[in-house]
């Protein structure tokens, strides 16, 4: 079975799948024997069959364009896509073939609109026709926003409210879930009758979506309201979340979620399905206290914002990383709409509009570790770049080592500060002290001195703080997943850390490595984020870097030596115009030379994503 679960991961429709969604994918179809020589006509397969082993041909019903398949191959019907193949799939020797039902497929993608927003997107990057019917039960441009607060009583509704109201007006058509069990509710700030929540269904046949048009309250044209938890008498399924977005993100530009803390369970479904969270903050203490849950829960590159609201805050103390939710001049109570338009066309919720409405360009660099050298000038060069544009990457997305340098290059935007730091990281001094020999038991070296040197770096800063958001894929407890919120330092520490040769890193209480070379970043892992554009960039080095130096560790030498053999190219199905490769030829790892030799062909790659 692990065969075929590695194979599967190759497919490129079910790269952006997180491990959950794989094992689903997996349970969901059975292995079928197909004798040689035995047909199957494509035009009436309601199944999508992936061959396992063995090899079939396609043949057209002219007789002519003859195509073979082999494993890892695949024949019959996507979801959403037009099945425009014809003719017979014959069995070329004995084959095994995994099939799924096509209904099997539209129940998992009803469990994430994540998944599906990245089918979508990597079905129109393979060129292939998206259905009629996909073309109308999806908009991949469509955000999920959350509004969250541990706390009761701190304008998180207010906020809601101001959101879908400001949203929803240049004719983009917003809608507002109440998910709080308690307190005020949105529908009374638009002096709105509050429905029965959706945890509590009619009885009757009534499918979801039946159900959901029945209980959504139009406040003006392209403003609704659905109360899913207000009120109710019996705690929501986190499960039929899913659904409800699936269904909600064919109409809505835009979802926002009033969440509550109430509910950990549904709390955590909300998480790993939103874009955006704005959460409420109005103290250190409240800051401290939600940093946690985000470090363990979010696991899809969601962008956080802390917000303070000037009502409950008034002492106006400086609040770094965060959005400021100004007071109104009147307190706000009876339901009035006209207070919040004014409040909107004040300017209030520009900042908050801007962090949303804007086209998030990311930013993917190639997971590399000692090679990641050949990087340098390009990152400094990116480095002049982002000085010179505001919002020039939302988000920039790497591992192990490249992940390191790209948090260098956030961390000191004076480009001499920045190369001084690199000329450190790969000096033979600053790789040698960050070895602690220890009796080898589960490790050989401790990480210590790592984490004493990243904190050196990097403070007590933390990654949301950053207006280019630095997304990291790590080992955290035994499998690879994406850092979007936590301490950087322990980020830094953790990307350049490979058990077992070195001490894992805790985060959260838990084991944490670079994972590298396994965990390999893809841009295929954004296109589940509402990121619009994605760039992807890659180095080829023409000949092989040595280390002329004797000076280096040589031990760890032959160590990332042997790693770099087990290296495995990978795939990357991204449009042409957005695919950059630096190519070089360097062969002696010295980091002047290096940078130097490469700026000018670094400087001219950046210039195309400018």
């Amino acid at each position: 079975m692990n065969h075929i679960k590695n194979l599967l991961k190759t497919l490129p429709f079910l790269l952006h799948f997180n491990s959950e969604e794989l094992e689903i994918f997996s349970r969901s179809g059975r292995l079928v024997f197909v004798r040689k020589g035995q047909l199957v006509d494509v035009q009436k397969t309601n199944s999508l069959n992936i061959v396992i082993d063995g090899i079939f041909e396609i043949e057209s019903i002219a007789g002519r364009d003859i195509v073979y398949l082999s494993p890892g191959s695949f024949f019959g019907p996507l979801p959403f896509i037009e099945n425009k193949k014809r003719g017979n799939v014959k069995a070329l020797v004995d084959s095994r073939v995994f099939v799924i039902g096509e209904d099997d497929l539209y129940k998992l993608f009803l469990m994430s609109h994540k998944a599906l927003r990245g089918y979508i997107k990597m079905m129109e990057n393979l060129n292939f026709d998206i259905s009629a019917l996909g073309k109308r039960y999806f908009n991949t441009k469509g955000k999920v926003i959350t509004v969250f607060s541990q706390k009761p009583a701190c304008g998180k509704t207010l906020l809601s409210s101001l959101m879908g109201l400001s949203l929803s007006k240049d004719n983009e058509k917003a809608i507002i879930l109440d998910l709080s069990y308690s307190g005020i509710s949105v529908f009374d700030l638009f002096k709105q009758k509050v429905p029965a929540p959706l945890s509590e269904k009619d009885k009757g046949d009534k499918e979801t979506e039946s159900i959901l048009k029945d209980r959504i309250v139009k406040v003006y044209d392209n403003l609704h309201l659905l109360n899913i938890a207000s009120s109710a008498r019996v705690k929501v399924n986190p499960a039929i979340m899913g659904a409800v977005l699936f269904i909600l993100s064919r109409e809505y530009k835009y979802i926002i979620v009033d969440l509550s803390d109430s509910d950990t369970e549904l709390r955590d479904k909300v998480f790993e399905q939103t874009d955006f969270i704005f959460t409420l903050v109005n103290s250190k203490n409240d800051m401290e206290e939600v940093y946690p849950v985000f470090d363990e829960h979010l696991k899809e590159g969601q962008r956080v914002f802390y917000v303070r609201n000037n009502f409950y805050s008034p002492n106006k103390e400086e609040f770094y990383g965060g959005l400021i939710l100004n007071k109104f001049n009147e307190f706000y109570k009876d339901g009035d709409p006209a207070v919040l338009d004014n409040f909107i066309n004040e300017g209030n919720m520009t900042p908050f509009i801007n962090a949303v409405k804007i086209k998030s360009r990311a930013l993917v660099v190639q997971s590399a570790q000692y090679d990641s050298i050949l990087l340098s000038a390009l990152l400094g060069a990116l480095l002049t770049e982002l000085n010179k544009v505001e919002n020039l990457f939302q988000y920039i997305y790497s591992s192990s080592y490249s992940y390191f340098l790209i948090c260098l290059m956030l961390l000191y935007d004076d480009k001499t500060q920045f190369e001084n730091n690199l000329r450190r990281f790969f000096s033979p001094e600053q790789f040698n002290k960050n070895f602690e020999i220890t009796f080898p038991e589960n490790f050989i070296f401790k990480s210590n001195k790592i984490i004493k040197y990243c904190a050196e770096l990097a403070g007590s800063k933390r990654v949301e703080m950053f207006n280019s958001l630095p997304l990291s894929n790590i080992n955290y407890g035994g499998s690879g997943r994406i850092f979007s919120t936590g301490r950087l330092s322990h980020l830094m520490a953790a990307s350049i850390v490979e058990y077992p040769l070195f001490e894992q890193v805790k985060i959260n209480g838990t084991d944490c490595y670079s994972g590298y070379p396994e965990n390999n970043v893809s841009h295929s892992h954004l296109l589940r984020t509402e990121a619009s554009e994605i760039f992807n960039i890659s180095i080829v080095n023409r000949e092989k870097l040595s280390f002329s130096d004797n000076k280096y560790n040589r031990f760890f030498v032959n160590y990332i030596e042997s790693i770099d053999k087990n290296k495995l190219p990978h795939a990357e199905y991204i449009e042409q115009d957005k695919k950059l490769i630096l190519e070089v030829s360097e062969n002696d790892y010295r980091f002047d030379k290096i940078y130097e030799k490469t700026m000018k062909l670094a400087e001219q790659l950046v210039s195309k994503i400018v």
